[in-house]
């Protein structure tokens, strides 16, 4: 995959990391006419609401495996635990010209254990193989929206990223979480 990958991560919530995402993405596709994949890893879902149009109660349902066509979407979650599944059926079209997504859904924090435990596949590795899937000239850019913790998806984002993206507010606790995740980030990059 020839496109740069871009972690958007931090340790504190609220601090603009989907917000950050969405306005990036936006802009790299209908300001620069950039070909842009969101790939939203947090069970918060808000890039995937936003980029898709849908409200909470849908994907609620969506949730439960019920959409208004009847049909699982294929999620994040999907392409993490199942390494079988061809990466291009999770990406779906956004009404952004150049800009696709693939979505999360709130279950994603309920599969941390599953992908920890299925040892053949290191759960590190399982992004990064699922975009070496896709054409080299497919997307200019891919951005990461990452929960506001460190977990398996969040170390799968980061071997799979080529830059990290790392928003904070100015406070104590900012700053030592800051802190935290820059030696996770050192740890990793040593993998």
């Amino acid at each position: 995959m020839s496109c740069k990958v871009l972690m958007v991560t931090s340790f504190k919530g609220g601090v603009g990391k989907s917000s950050s995402v969405q306005a990036i993405a936006y802009n790299m596709a209908a300001g620069f006419g950039k070909k842009v994949l969101v790939i939203d890893i947090d069970p918060q879902a808000n890039t995937t609401i936003v980029f898709s149009k849908i409200d909470l109660m849908e994907l609620l349902r969506q949730n439960e495996g019920i959409t208004q066509r009847g049909e699982h979407p294929v999620t994040i979650e999907d392409l993490l635990i199942d390494a079988g599944i061809d990466i291009k059926d999770a990406i779906q079209k956004t009404e952004y010209e150049g800009l696709e997504i693939i979505r999360s859904l709130p279950t994603l924090a309920a599969v941390e254990e599953q992908l920890k435990a299925d040892i053949r596949t290191p759960q590190q590795f399982r992004l990064r193989n699922q975009l070496s899937k896709l054409d080299p000239d497919e997307y200019d850019y891919c951005l990461i929206d990452c929960p506001p913790a460190f977990n398996a998806a969040s170390s799968a984002a980061l071997i799979a990223a080529d830059a990290v993206l790392i928003p904070v507010k100015l406070d104590a606790f900012a700053l030592e979480g800051m802190a935290n995740l820059l030696q996770q980030i050192q740890n990793m990059r040593r993998i």
